[in-house]
């Protein structure tokens, strides 16, 4: 049976496990490189281009984590196919503090309100993000802008 004591030590040592695990991240990863190559933080670091150098860089902006899933092919609104319509349009995306899009605001129209707000729809549900970090390397709202070019495929 176990003593008031013994459970007490548990209990830190389980804190402490799980203080541990909050405070890891990509830049105190102990394994090995084939372990790393294995990981699916590696896989998903390598899809979206992004290395483990650029993710300890301080102070800086969000890094796109999914950028190839924010809008596809069946996002092109039906209207604008009938109509044979194309767009460019620029974002500026928040992302707060824990890579989460929290605001989508159209800075240059494409000229298709359709276009504008299914862009800003789409990624405000699909992007994640790197959070921006501050020089204490602390996670921070900021501001990330993305250009959208609509374009029929031929």
């Amino acid at each position: 049976m176990m003593t008031s004591q013994d459970k007490m030590f548990v209990c830190f040592g389980l804190i402490g496990l799980a203080a541990f695990a909050m405070v890891l991240d990509a830049s105190s990863y102990s394994f090995g490189n084939d372990d790393l190559a294995k990981s699916d933080l590696f896989e998903s670091m390598k899809r979206a281009g992004v290395t483990i150098a650029r993710l300890q860089e301080h102070p800086r902006g969000p890094i796109p984590k999914n950028r190839d899933e924010w809008l596809v092919s069946e996002d092109y609104p039906a209207q604008a196919l009938n109509d044979e319509n194309e767009g460019v349009l620029s974002l500026k995306i928040g992302v707060d503090a824990f890579g989460e899009v929290f605001d989508c605001e159209v800075t240059r129209s494409s000229g298709y309100v359709m276009f504008d707000r299914r862009a800003c729809d789409a990624i405000s549900t699909r992007a994640r993000f790197y959070p921006a970090l501050d020089e204490g390397q602390q996670s921070v709202k900021a501001y990330y802008d993305q250009t959208v070019r609509w374009q029929m495929e031929d």
